[in-house]
């Protein structure tokens, strides 16, 4: 064999006279001269087949780039023979472990048994369209690289993973080029990876690039974006064009001032389809924060809210939620924030309006907010004068709520049939020595995940 290349290096396949042959890749075109013109397309179905094996999404015709040949209507015959190859089984996991073979050759990389082995058997047997670089990190960072490759041309993995693994320049690249290619990823984690701005800089740029993306879940978390990177990523959340369901910044280090929320409410998409929206461990705070309380107030699809140790306003994120948030919030999260009403006088109508005008909660965990008596017992009577509720889980924990929140509790807690689970744990001990507790325990029909301080 004097020359070899790999089916994706070709760039181009011409024949203009009927036993003429010419392939093009990036070190220049290679001419061939075969029997006869049945020969020459039977080489280019056979080339097309292997390149749809490699991305069935794509036509051979398309993966080929340029394809030329004299008569046009040896095209129809060939696309009749490509057609049928389309409906053939590609193997275990939409034939992951032919690309992988194929992008570890066009890589000239090594091909990695026990890869294969993993994914044709333990992935297919779960059945989960998720690639987790957690089960391979034991390897090499250039293997990572071909694995990671493969999502470029597979349809059968819809989200890629991984936790608390420290990714290198060149995989994050690897990661880049995926979400800039590929047609069929819809989720995107990669949690406490060491991400810095210039990823999400460039993350901006890949999703840009790629008119098919279909993604979807975006986990950032844990990684030091800043505002910098947000800027950008923000900039192009802003024209996704199914916009987003799942969206994860916890602990990104980001403020008001990185446009993010200006983004959310920019594309009208999000409002109808973002069900999670996590921006916890985040400094939140100020008058910048009126982007995110506009999105909030407007009609949204959101079940899931964490605001959690952001320094928000829980009063204010109440006020916001009325407005457009009543009908499908289960999930709300405002552990650790503040109430910036606990000097005034009167708490605002619209704290006890939220709840008690919700309809979908199930879960209130205020863990860590200091709560004034008059805003604890508002909460209370909103969520005991609500019909739509049943079995809802409140969490005051650390609340710091002493013997007044006591009597509130205990005046309260027996008129309310919709709280099912109540965490009181980690208060002063004036709760802890009141026989009140023990009143409220025996008045509430509470569930046995109710917590007592100790």
């Amino acid at each position: 064999v004097e020359q070899s290349f790999n089916y994706l290096d070709i760039q181009g396949i011409s024949s203009n006279k009927p036993t003429q042959l010419v392939l093009e890749h990036e070190r220049g075109p290679w001419s061939f001269r075969l029997g006869s013109v049945e020969e020459v397309d039977e080489v280019i179905a056979q080339i097309g087949n292997c390149l749809h094996q490699i991305c069935p999404a794509s036509s051979p015709v398309k993966l080929m780039r340029k394809l030329n040949l004299k008569p046009p209507e040896r095209l129809t015959a060939l696309q009749a023979v490509w057609n049928e190859q389309c409906s053939a089984d590609l193997g275990p996991c939409g034939g992951f472990s032919h690309q992988y073979w194929c992008v570890c050759d066009n890589l000239g990389l090594p091909y990695r048994e026990e890869v294969q082995w993993d994914v044709d058997t333990i992935y297919l047997s779960q059945d989960t369209r998720e690639l987790n670089l957690q089960d391979f990190v034991h390897l090499e960072n250039r293997d990572l690289l071909a694995i990671i490759a493969v999502l470029e041309y597979n349809q059968w993995f819809t989200k890629l993973s991984t936790k608390d693994y420290k990714l290198p320049t060149d995989v994050c690249d690897q990661i880049l080029r995926v979400v800039a290619r590929s047609s069929r990823l819809e989720e995107l984690v990669l949690d406490n990876a060491g991400l810095k701005s210039d990823f999400a800089q460039k993350l901006a740029g890949a999703l840009s690039h790629n008119p098919s993306c279909t993604l979807h879940t975006l986990n950032l978390s844990n990684n030091s974006l800043e505002d910098k990177g947000l800027y950008a990523l923000s900039s192009q959340l802003a024209k996704l064009p199914m916009g987003l369901k799942n969206l994860n910044l916890s602990k990104t280090s980001m403020s008001p001032k990185g446009d993010l929320c200006q983004a959310l409410c920019a594309n009208s998409i999000i409002a109808s389809t973002l069900t999670h929206l996590d921006l916890s461990g985040n400094s939140l705070r100020g008058d910048d924060l009126q982007n995110l309380h506009n999105f909030l107030c407007h009609p949204n699809c959101l079940e899931t809210l964490d605001l959690s140790n952001s320094d928000c306003s829980l009063e204010l994120v109440c006020a916001s939620l009325c407005g457009g948030s009543l009908k499908h919030l289960a999930i709300l999260n405002m552990s650790r924030t503040v109430f910036s009403h606990r000097k005034c006088k009167e708490i605002p109508p619209t704290f006890k309006q939220f709840f008690s005008s919700a309809q979908a909660l199930t879960s209130v965990s205020l863990s860590g907010t200091k709560l004034p008596l008059d805003a604890l017992k508002s909460l209370l009577l909103g969520l005991g004068c609500n019909p739509n509720l049943s079995d809802v889980s409140l969490d005051l924990s650390s609340c710091d709520l002493r013997s007044g929140g006591s009597q509130i509790l205990e005046g309260c807690i027996a008129e309310i049939p919709n709280i099912s689970s109540l965490d009181i744990s980690d208060n002063s001990k004036n709760i802890v020595a009141s026989t009140h507790t023990f009143g409220i325990c025996a008045s509430a029909d509470l569930s046995p995940c109710f917590c007592c301080p100790v």
